[in-house]
């Protein structure tokens, strides 16, 4: 009995132990725990999930894609600014700035193109190219040396090419802006100094030696040292040409004094010098009379500046401003040539002051010179014909004019009427009737 008895408590129990429900970790029942609103939310939003997912990966992967494609595009661009710059190429610098106008390496190889180009003595294209370099550079904060050294660039390429002003402004700008690295600034006072000097210009000179011995740096010091230097170089040469001038002038005197005295040579007031070799029959030209004259000048010791005997081909001449070279007057001839007569031959000796004077005709007439020119006036030119007026139109009488009828153009040439004409035989036939029996049949 007793084992049959704990045999149905055992059962009881196992029973009791199937029907209890089955429980988490938590200790709640598992059929809640799957019932749980987060655990619905994931099942209903997973689909979604997946998506973003994807989505991520594919914007992660295309983004990685594109900085490699960059990278490789930069690497293409480095070796292809590499390259040009390598071979010192005008040409490939300058289309690399316009392939790549908004990059940094643009205005870095404008600048190199007008370094090249620089020293090449290209110094208009020079200037160009720094001025396209400057504004690219100044928006590098890391490249501010470059663009004191394009600045500076700019301002001695223009002087170069004869644009003196500007050239000068920009390189005053360039030596007081602090911004520039020292070396800029103090090779910036250091060239308008040496320009102040080749103009003669001491207060400007003055200015920019003041400015360089004012710093303490050792560029500052090391180019002052220079400037002077220079200074001294240039004193030394300009009293050296100072005696040259003096010599070469008390040298054209001196001849004109002995020349003078000789027994066929003639004087006038103003210092003008002659002999006659042929007097000629013909008539003196007027000041405002133009000339056909064979010349041959040299200077006092024999060498030539300028023969139209030697050209084979006789000049033209206007008497009140005779130019035997464009540009530059000769007015010892204006005296000369209205002393003679056509047909007539003469050797003319004319002082520096009736010739081209301080200023010379480089490279064959230095400043200061005599000249000796032989003349021959061949002909006195006839006045040029003026031109004929044109024909005025004759006015056309208000009332001969015809009356303009709705949207006639009031602007419109007006015909001019021609005089009735008398009818011909031909048009009078046309308009009457034939008589009876002449109609050919």
């Amino acid at each position: 009995m007793s084992e049959d008895s704990e045999k149905k408590d055992s059962g009881s129990e196992d029973e009791k132990e199937t029907k209890e429900p089955l429980e988490d970790s938590t200790g709640a029942p598992l059929e809640e725990a799957l019932k749980d609103p987060g655990l619905e939310t994931i099942k209903k939003y997973l689909p979604l999930m997946l998506v973003i997912v994807v989505v991520v990966l594919v914007a992660f992967f295309f983004f990685r894609w594109k900085a490699s494609s960059d990278e490789e595009a930069e690497w293409a661009m480095g070796m292809e600014f590499r390259q040009a710059s390598q071979d010192q190429n005008v040409t490939a610098l300058e289309a690399f700035a316009v392939k790549y106008p908004n990059e940094v390496l643009a205005g870095i190889a404008l600048y190199e193109a007008a370094d090249v180009q620089y020293h090449n003595g290209e110094f208009s294209q020079a200037a160009e190219n720094f001025s396209k370099a400057i504004p690219l550079l100044a928006n590098i904060e890391t490249h501010q040396s470059l663009l004191g050294s394009a600045t500076l660039g700019h301002g001695v390429s223009l002087i170069r090419s004869g644009d003196f002003e500007q050239g000068k402004a920009l390189l005053l700008g360039a030596a007081e802006n602090m911004d520039f690295l020292p070396s800029v600034r103090a090779k910036s006072w250091y060239l308008l100094g040496i320009n102040a000097l080749s103009e003669d210009d001491e207060s400007a000179y003055e200015r920019s030696a003041s400015a360089l011995k004012a710093d303490e740096l050792p560029v500052f010091e090391d180019l002052s040292k220079e400037l002077e230097s220079r200074k001294t170089q240039f004193d030394r040469q300009a009293s050296a040409t100072t005696r040259d001038k003096i010599n070469f002038a008390q040298k054209n005197l001196r001849f004109l004094a002995e020349n003078k005295v000789k027994q066929d040579v003639n004087s006038t007031a103003s210092g003008l010098q002659y002999q006659i070799l042929t007097e000629g029959n013909g008539t003196k030209p007027q000041l405002n009379d133009r000339v056909e004259v064979h010349f041959h000048g040299t200077l006092i010791d024999g060498d030539l500046f300028n023969s139209s005997v030697e050209r084979g081909k006789p000049e033209v001449l206007a008497v009140s401003s005779p130019q035997l070279s464009a540009g530059f007057l000769l007015m010892g001839l204006t005296e000369g040539l209205q002393l003679m007569k056509t047909g007539g031959k003469r050797r003319f000796f004319i002082p520096s002051d009736l010739a081209y004077g301080e200023k010379g005709l480089p490279p064959a007439v230095e400043p200061g010179a005599a000249l000796v020119i032989e003349v021959e006036l061949l002909r006195i030119l006839p006045p040029p014909t003026p031109p004929k007026p044109a024909p005025v139109p004759t006015p056309v009488p208000n009332d001969m004019q015809p009356n303009p009828g709705p949207g006639t153009d009031q602007n419109a040439t007006t015909p001019q009427l021609q005089p009735d004409k008398k009818p011909s035989e031909t048009e009078g036939n046309a308009t009457k009737p034939l008589p009876e029996g002449k109609d050919g049949k």
